[in-house]
């Protein structure tokens, strides 16, 4: 199961514009060691993102749930449970 997928971003300026050079001012007010993880989180995000995918999806492939075979045994139980809701309203 993979909650991140590899993707590129739409342009190379886009992560560069968040990089924050050393040097800057604005490096000076953050402090170095955080404009250290900011840039090293820049550059891992330019290959993994999380998934998009839906989480119940996620949670199916990786416990093998076929939702098909799923689907068909929650509406045989809720059949079940309406046909004996019926029996005991006629009884009474």
């Amino acid at each position: 199961m993979r909650i991140c997928e590899e993707r590129k971003p739409e342009s190379e300026s886009a992560c560069r514009d968040l990089q924050v050079s050393k040097k800057s001012r604005r490096a000076y007010s953050l402090g170095e060691a955080f404009v250290d993880v900011l840039n090293a989180l820049l550059e891992e995000a330019r290959l993994y993102w999380p998934t998009l995918r839906r989480h119940d999806k996620l949670l199916n492939e990786y416990f093998e749930i076929d939702e098909k075979k799923l689907e068909n045994e929650r509406r045989a139980i809720l059949d079940a449970c309406r046909e004996a809701n019926e029996k005991a309203n006629t009884q009474t």
